[in-house]
Order: structure tokens, then C-alpha cells, then sequence
């Protein structure tokens, strides 16, 4: 019992809607890294058949050889009005450049490590030294005219149509200027966010972009 969880014999946190459902310890190992990305621990509750709190790997296995699956997922309360992350966990790679949100700091900063399960990250230049960040404390970098310029891209107008503007990077790489902000013919809908840009840039033509 020492390996289990402590919190299984505590008294129950409130709790409000239904995340998901883990009906086997199967389906937990296969998805509960996709269907809970977004959320921290404290942020959630996992209970067995006999309301027992599920938290740690042994108390999932507990849960396996007693029986008592389905594991049902809530959000806890006092997570209800939790903090929007603005940048998906998922889309980042080291090397991309973001912002943080602390008042007075528009500089941008690489990603230096990342904690995908955790949804942490550790900035690097001078931000390296204070540690792991949670994701919720980052923002993308709106893609802009200027931007593309630092990035080496040149402007081509091709045509008079809004879609025929054309921002060309040094490798050839190709972005989409109209009328309501940029795309490339890789994804559907807009590319908002320098961190996005970087990825297909690589992608495409194995080089990454940076500030000049």
C-alpha cells in the first residue's frame, strides 16, 4: 500500500465536468498522455469504480488487478477558471522563438528543453538560468511584414489579386500574404505564429529561420 497513491484515502476534491473515460489500463497508457494534453495534475481527478483517486502509475495497475475500471476524468473545480495556454505543447520544437508573458519583455527567447508530459519548458538566452516554466506562461509571436523582413524573407508582388503577394525566403520557401494575414499551401487555414513558421520552414527545406 506505501507505493499507492496517498490521496486514495483522502477526502474527495470537488470536482465538476467529465474529462474522458479510461475504460481498460490499456486505453490509459495509449491515450492519456492526448486526451488529458492541456492539463496538470491539480487540475484533474482521476476516480475508480470505488471512488478511489487514481494518481500514479500504481494506482492504475491497483485499479487493473482489482477491477475497478472504468477511471472516470474530471476537472476539479478550482481549475475551472485555469489559465488559457496560448501556444499548444505539441507544436513546439527546440529553437523555437517565443514570448513569455511578463510585463515589460518583448524579447523573444528559444525554446531550450521541453517537458511535454509535464507542459513545461525551459526558455533559453537569458531566461535559461531560472529553470522549467509552465506552458501557460508563453505566447506566440504574431507573424507580421516586419517579421518576415528580420527572418530574411523578400517581398514579390506577383499579380493583382490579394492571395498573389508573395514572401519568399532565401531557400525558396514561399508564404501567402492576403488580407486577413498569411498562409502556405502546407496546412489549411492562416499560419499565425513565428514558432508555426519555423517548423514548415524546416520541414521543407531542412534550414531554420532566425532573427537577423
Amino acid at each position: 500500500m506505501s507505493s499507492m497513491s496517498k490521496k486514495s484515502k483522502n477526502k474527495l476534491p470537488n470536482y465538476d465536468a467529465q474529462i474522458c473515460v479510461f475504460n481498460t489500463f490499456s486505453s490509459w497508457v495509449n491515450h492519456a498522455s492526448s486526451w488529458l494534453r492541456g492539463y496538470r495534475s491539480s487540475q484533474i481527478v482521476c476516480l475508480d469504480t470505488q471512488n478511489r483517486i487514481c494518481e500514479i502509475g500504481a494506482d492504475f495497475m491497483r485499479a487493473d488487478e482489482e477491477d475497478t475500471f472504468p477511471i472516470k476524468v474530471y476537472e476539479t473545480i478550482k481549475s475551472s477558471n485555469k489559465t488559457k495556454c496560448l501556444i499548444d505543447i505539441s507544436e513546439l520544437r527546440i529553437g523555437n522563438l517565443v514570448k513569455i508573458k511578463t510585463s515589460n519583455d518583448a524579447a523573444y527567447y528559444p525554446i531550450y528543453a521541453i517537458d511535454g508530459m509535464g507542459l513545461k519548458v525551459i526558455l533559453g538566452g537569458v531566461r535559461q538560468c531560472e529553470g522549467w516554466k509552465d506552458i501557460s506562461l508563453l505566447k506566440p509571436i504574431r507573424i507580421t511584414e516586419t517579421l518576415l523582413g528580420k527572418l530574411g524573407f523578400q517581398f514579390t508582388p506577383e499579380g493583382d489579386d490579394a492571395y498573389e503577394q508573395i514572401w519568399r525566403s532565401e531557400e525558396g520557401f514561399e508564404v501567402w500574404e492576403h488580407s486577413k494575414g498569411f498562409s502556405c499551401d502546407l496546412i489549411d487555414g492562416d499560419v499565425k505564429s513565428l514558432h508555426q513558421l519555423q517548423n514548415l520552414h524546416f520541414f521543407l527545406t531542412q534550414k531554420e529561420l532566425y532573427i537577423k
